[in-house]
């Protein structure tokens, strides 16, 4: 290698890392809590399901915690739109950003105490 290409790959290398310090943490955050609810959220409709009347719901849920059912799906969705929402308003309102950004987390810690209780 001469030195041209040392150079080369030194400066892409430089670039790659500040590429990476460029990004907020709440904005990283933000678009992880994204990911997560879109993963779980994906996941659903391949779970097996039973009929309850007109309903459906996973086998797993006993008939008890429907409701518990209807509640972590509800706040799989605020949860994702609060997320969505922080990424989208980061940059004109990082106080409304902030709040959506806790809001999210807030929610999807609900959903996930709610599937816990499902099984226990």
């Amino acid at each position: 290698m001469d030195g041209d290409e040392l150079f080369l790959k030194h400066t892409m290398r430089r670039d790659n890392v500040l590429l990476l310090l460029s990004v907020d943490e709440d904005q990283l955050t933000a678009a992880k809590m994204v990911a997560i609810t879109c993963g779980l959220a994906s996941f659903l409709p391949f779970l097996p399901y039973k009929y309850i009347g007109r309903d459906r719901f996973p086998v797993f849920i006993s008939t008890e915690n429907r409701s518990l059912f209807h509640a972590f799906v509800v706040f799989l969705m605020l949860s994702f739109a609060t997320s969505f929402s922080a990424l989208y308003l980061r940059s004109k309102y990082p106080k409304a950003a902030g709040f959506c950004k806790l809001c999210s987390i807030t929610y999807l810690v609900s959903a996930v105490a709610c599937v816990t209780f499902c099984f226990f």
